[in-house]
């Protein structure tokens, strides 16, 4: 009988690393050959965006570029699912493929959206569904680690935070999917950020999920990068957000970080659509009637290019991605508060700035 040795367990490593490896570029290469596809005017799939007083582009353009992150994640996907015997720990079970089957039900309810304009309180209501579901799934957020300060716990609030938490996510992605290469940056960047957090950890598959998941999103910016071919549109958007809030729950009661870590990593969208959010509640408007408040679209209407202002915002997201990571990995949970302190102060300045630059437009009644 032989037994495992230790160059055994180096070429397993390498095996897998492999298997990683492949399926990313797998989910990049499918991702910007369907996109490219997807950018021509004769395709089957061709969803016009067209503009009007809010939008931030001038000319008709396809907005179904999401279905081009959605094959090429089925793609990547694959190839982990297939080979999950070996890479998938025992307890994780069946959970990945659920997140991929509440993936496939958002994606399709967002794309019929594209298509036919659903109604509002439908939208909310397939929403709502599949975030019960990822929580049944994956288990809710029972509590919230302030470093330095010590842990809330959500008791019986656990599931209905958790819940919010994905619906929320899924909507700010799509509120901020409004300028050339801005939301598919931010999938790159955050998801990159994910998986070197869960590689780091020892968590591959979590890793190896992210990393095809960052993949297809720069598959996608191939063509999506300013002056943009084609869009990613809700089919692209609102799953997005929906497999960045999942993650984090994977994350959390996974213990490869705390709830603050993605937080972090998204608080490019996350902190402009929440402030632009509860700014205009406080203004009286109708924050579920579309706008053109958030600070990066008042940058563009100010004059600023779609190219400069999403470079700026690449700065943003790598910083954040980075301070995310080194808080993660710095021992003392006071510098881990006053790095968290600084990071929210940081933005607060940026956006103080930006509405010197580009004030809010009038108030919204319609």
């Amino acid at each position: 009988m032989r037994y495992k040795t230790e160059a055994d367990d180096v070429w397993d490593s390498l095996g897998q690393m492999m298997v990683y490896f492949l399926s990313a570029v797998v989910a990049l290469v499918v991702t910007f050959l369907v996109t490219k596809y997807l950018s021509k005017s004769n395709s089957r799939f061709h969803v016009a965006d067209e503009p009007n007083h809010r939008s931030l582009h001038s000319t008709p353009t396809p907005s179904s570029g999401g279905l081009g992150i959605f094959l090429g994640l089925l793609a990547g996907w694959a190839i982990l699912f297939l080979k999950q015997s070996p890479l998938m720990p025992a307890e994780l079970g069946i959970f990945p493929l659920k997140i991929f089957a509440g993936f496939v039900v958002i994606s399709a309810a967002s794309y019929w959206d594209d298509r036919h304009n659903l109604s509002q309180g439908l939208r909310l209501f397939l929403q709502f569904g599949v975030a019960l579901f990822a929580v049944v799934s994956a288990g809710p957020i029972s509590g919230i680690n302030f470093p330095g300060i010590g842990t809330l716990d959500l008791g019986s609030l656990a599931a209905p935070f958790t819940i919010i938490f994905v619906i929320w996510m899924m909507n700010l992605f799509n509120f901020m999917d409004g300028m050339d290469g801005f939301a598919a940056g931010m999938g790159v960047f955050g998801f990159a950020a994910l998986a070197i957090a869960g590689w780091t950890e020892g968590a591959l598959y979590f890793a190896g999920i992210s990393l095809i998941l960052a993949m297809a999103n720069l598959g996608f910016l191939a063509e999506n990068f300013p002056p943009a071919k084609i869009f990613m549109g809700d089919v692209g958007a609102v799953p997005m957000g929906y497999l960045a809030a999942v993650l984090a729950i994977w994350g959390v009661r996974a213990n490869i970080f705390e709830l603050w870590l993605p937080i972090l990593v998204f608080a490019p969208f996350v902190f402009d659509a929440t402030v632009t959010v509860i700014r205009r509640m406080f203004r009286g408007e109708k924050v579920w009637v579309a706008h053109s408040s958030h600070y990066y679209q008042r940058l563009v209407k100010a004059g600023r290019s779609h190219r400069q202002v999403v470079l700026a915002e690449y700065l943003v997201m790598l910083a954040c991605s980075f301070a995310a990571l080194f808080l993660h990995y710095v021992g003392s949970e006071t510098f881990r508060l006053f790095g968290l302190v600084i990071a929210a102060t940081g933005f607060l300045a940026l956006f103080r700035i930006v509405d010197k630059i580009a004030p809010m437009p009038p108030r919204n009644d319609s």
